[in-house]
């Protein structure tokens, strides 16, 4: 009898799928994962925005002394002198057109009274004077001795200009040269406005007076538009200030006409101290390089109290390189080929003027009075370096700024690690630092 063939049927297993143990530690290196991924953006995420703010700080940098070394290259323009004082009236730190206020103490104002020009303790403090934003317009059109002032005063005033109190020019389009003269920027002047006058025997003769008034005149030369400019040189607001340009009270004796005349400006730059809540020091520094005009030599503001230039601007330290009888070289005539402006390790006893702590502008070679004989020599300003310090927009965890021993003469002597929390040492600094060259004024 036939058997059937027994069949073998394998047994069914267990359903298929993960344990409990094989998905906890699934999920534990999954969580592990995502954590590396998300500490590793989060890294990159603090680099990228950490090199941002460097870039940002950068350029905020750049921008500003842009605005600083554009407004210096215009120094003296008009007749001012840029470099010293005429021997016998002192030392370099009351220069004409570059000057410097170093290391301001606290409490330093541009504009009195004017809480939003106040100048934060130890930076420094650049005016720059010269004919800027207005032309400077030429006078003369026939030989050096045509008198091309009016002055009035005391009798014999239009004959002796170191007696005049006042006077007035007339200012012509085209000029002397055939060339069109703007005669809009005069007729906009209002009454305080500088005007520099440039004799026509030498640009080491002018004065700086103050204008009054300015008309239009009503019937000038056929093919000509003119203007009637009005001065006072003394008797106004600002005689003092003025007079200090050019030695006054009175005008140089020989200034019975002018080959030039210009509205001079004063451009200041400086570190405005403002904070983090308004008004109240005891919140976070938010420092920003601003910029004010004022009338020349005065704390009276032409344009209200000015703008800032850039944010995050902690220090401004300017250097003066002057042409001196100090360095390795010793003083050089003008004419000198391998003039060098020398500069020290430490900036003791070379031609640069506060790029050292020890440099005394109250000391020899940088006081006078000098002697007035012609040739004698004198420090003469060659160069101009600005040193420009500024942080990032935010403090970084655990970071510790670079130590900084000095910039220019302003001592910081940091240490590598504060001996104490210094939350200014937890942002990101960088400095810039530019040579203006001044020869070519």
């Amino acid at each position: 009898m036939r058997t059937a063939e027994s069949k073998h049927h394998p047994r069914r297993g267990a359903a298929a799928g993960f344990t409990l143990v094989e998905l906890l530690v699934t999920v534990i290196v999954v969580a592990e994962i995502l954590l590396i991924a998300g500490l590793m953006f989060d890294v990159h995420n603090k680099t990228a925005r950490t090199q941002n703010q460097i870039a940002d700080t950068q350029q905020s940098l750049r921008v500003a002394q842009r605005e600083m070394v554009d407004t210096l290259r215009m120094a003296g323009r008009g007749g001012l002198r840029a470099n010293l004082p005429p021997p016998g009236t002192g030392g370099v730190m009351p220069g004409l057109a570059v000057t410097l206020d170093d290391n301001v103490d606290a409490g330093t104002q541009i504009v009195d009274d004017e809480a939003r020009t106040n100048v934060v303790p130890g930076t420094d403090v650049l005016r720059v004077r010269g004919v800027m934003g207005t032309p400077l317009y030429q006078l003369l059109s026939a030989g050096l001795g045509e008198r091309n002032l009016r002055l009035t005063g005391p009798p014999g005033a239009e004959d002796n200009p170191s007696i005049a109190d006042a006077g007035q020019v007339d200012v012509f389009s085209p000029g002397p040269s055939g060339s069109p003269q703007d005669l809009t920027p005069l007729l906009a002047a209002e009454a305080g406005d500088a005007l520099i006058m440039v004799s026509p025997l030498s640009d080491g003769i002018y004065a700086v007076v103050a204008v009054s008034s300015v008309v239009v005149i009503e019937e000038p030369p056929a093919g000509f538009t003119g203007v009637t400019v009005s001065f006072q040189i003394s008797g106004h607001d600002y005689d003092n200030a003025y007079w200090a340009f050019f030695g006054g009270p009175s005008l140089p004796s020989n200034l019975s006409s002018a080959a030039f005349v210009g509205l001079l400006e004063e451009h200041v730059f400086f570190v405005r101290e403002t904070f983090a809540i308004p008004g109240d020091p005891g919140s976070d520094l938010m420092p920003k390089l601003a910029h004010v005009r004022v009338h020349p030599g005065t704390d009276v503001a032409v344009d209200g109290t000015g703008d800032d230039l850039a944010d995050n601007v902690l220090d401004l330290q300017v250097a003066l390189g002057f042409n001196s009888s100090l360095g390795a070289g010793g003083y050089r005539t003008a004419d000198d080929p391998d003039l060098v402006i020398d500069e020290t390790a430490d900036g003791t006893n070379d031609d640069w003027l506060f790029n050292g702590a020890a440099d005394d502008p109250g000391a020899a070679p940088w006081f006078g009075p000098w002697s007035p004989l012609p040739g004698t020599p004198q420090p003469e300003l060659y160069y101009v370096r600005i040193s420009t310090l500024a942080r990032t927009d935010g403090r970084e965890f655990k970071y510790i700024s670079p130590p900084i021993d000095r910039i220019e003469n302003r001592v910081y002597a940091e240490a590598m690690v504060p001996a104490e929390h210094d939350p200014e040492r937890a942002y990101h600094r960088r400095m810039l630092r530019t040579v203006v060259d001044l020869r070519n004024l």
